[in-house]
């Protein structure tokens, strides 16, 4: 099976084609494309598919959205388990005849804009455990916003299912530190840091589960003495990021460390702290996904902020509004789960480009001033980012295919 990062790439490759075409691709693609689908759905529900018998023509992700409908005049409201191009699956045990045709409504849990439809009921599941009844309904006569809106809910799953398995907020630093692997001393910087770990910018050799000391120079504080790390990836330089490098585990950090990390990762992301080296940025990226709805000239939808600031936002989109656009947004803070209001200004347009498939498209929003309380809002809403843990994705339960 490929890593994942190149499953998704590859898949969407294909998919993009598919979803502007559905019969341009060769009988060859259509294999690959279905065993691709397959590999990702069986990370994604932890059920075993196989390319040769399953030969459905959209993808599906776990999900779980309210959804609310009208039968006979009365509002029924359920959850939503299932999502696909295609179609969904609605958990319930007062099923509809087949045929019978709903408008809908469903209502992320984390915030976001409704997402409407209309579909048919297709088939049913009565069998087995009742927490697994429901029925599958297929979309119908949808309209271009409301595809784009089912694309992006079904990517962003895949996604936060398959790559965000990081369990703490990084902000993009450049700090100087010492390395020592043996008998090999060198001075590097960083190019990220959070709570647990750092990235290493350094041609230095080291493997998988090597361990180094370190020094880790924090403007405003005394440098980590004795600091101890394991190696946990490496890189090599790219024409991307211009850098290659490693990245490490910290092992013996010490609560004085912690705090310290902290604090500076505080400062900087809010702009209380200012570090020459990271010019001309006056407040660092927190790289963390955010739940975000937004609302821009002939644009709006339910996506992910891809990093944050006190300054700014990228918002990911795979139709970006163009530069020097007025965007509306609300963040949803996926500690407390309340909402921030905020406005902002398209500075730069990120489009999608086939050369560099693992660029994000979207644009980058500076913030319009703000007033005392709403930045202080920001400021909380950051710091609580910078201390929030993320437990990995893992499906609950077992959900019906």
């Amino acid at each position: 099976m490929e890593s994942q990062d190149r499953l998704i790439e590859a898949f969407d490759t294909l998919n993009e084609r598919k979803r502007k075409d559905p019969d341009c691709l060769t009988k060859t693609e259509k294999a690959r494309w279905r065993m691709l689908r397959c590999e990702i759905e069986e990370a994604l529900f932890q059920i075993t598919r196989d390319p040769g018998t399953d030969t459905r023509e959209f993808l599906r992700v776990p999900i779980y959205m309210k959804v609310a409908y009208s039968v006979a005049g009365q509002i029924q409201e359920r959850y939503l388990t299932i999502l696909g191009e295609g179609g969904l699956f609605v958990a319930t045990n007062d099923f509809q005849p087949l045929g019978t045709r709903l408008n809908f409504q469903g209502f992320p849990v984390s915030g976001g804009l409704p997402f409407k439809a209309r579909g048919e009921v297709v088939w049913v599941e009565k069998s087995g455990d009742p927490a697994s009844h429901g029925m599958g309904i297929k979309f119908i006569q949808l309209s271009a916003q409301q595809q784009l809106l089912i694309y992006t809910l079904v990517d962003d799953t895949i996604r936060q299912g398959l790559l965000e398995r990081r369990s703490y907020s990084r902000i993009d630093t450049r700090l100087e530190v010492n390395i020592k692997s043996g008998s090999k001393k060198v001075d590097a910087l960083t190019h990220d840091l959070c709570l647990a770990g750092m990235f290493v910018a350094s041609d230095l050799e080291v493997r998988q589960r090597d361990k180094i000391d370190f020094r880790l120079r924090i403007p405003g504080g005394q440098p980590l003495e004795k600091g101890l790390a394991r190696v946990v990836h490496s890189s090599v330089k790219s024409s991307q990021s211009g850098h290659g490098g490693f990245g490490v585990a910290f092992i013996d950090l010490g609560i004085e460390g912690q705090t310290l990390i902290r604090g500076y990762m505080s400062g900087r992301v809010t702009g209380k702290i200012r570090h020459k080296a990271d010019e001309p940025r006056r407040h660092a990226r927190l790289m963390r996904r955010i739940k975000l709805r937004f609302q821009a000239v002939n644009s709006f939808g339910t996506t992910d902020a891809r990093d944050i600031s006190g300054g700014g936002v990228f918002v990911q989109s795979r139709m970006p509004p163009p530069q020097g656009s007025k965007i509306d947004m609300n963040l949803v803070d996926p500690a407390t789960l309340q909402t921030l209001d905020l406005s902002g200004t398209v500075v730069r347009v990120v489009i999608p480009n086939p050369e560099y498939p693992r660029v994000v498209p979207g644009v980058g929003v500076a913030f319009d001033s703000l007033s005392d309380s709403k930045q202080k809002l920001l400021c909380d809403f950051l710091d609580r980012l910078v201390h929030l843990e993320t437990a990995m994705y893992s499906p609950k339960k077992k959900l019906i295919s």
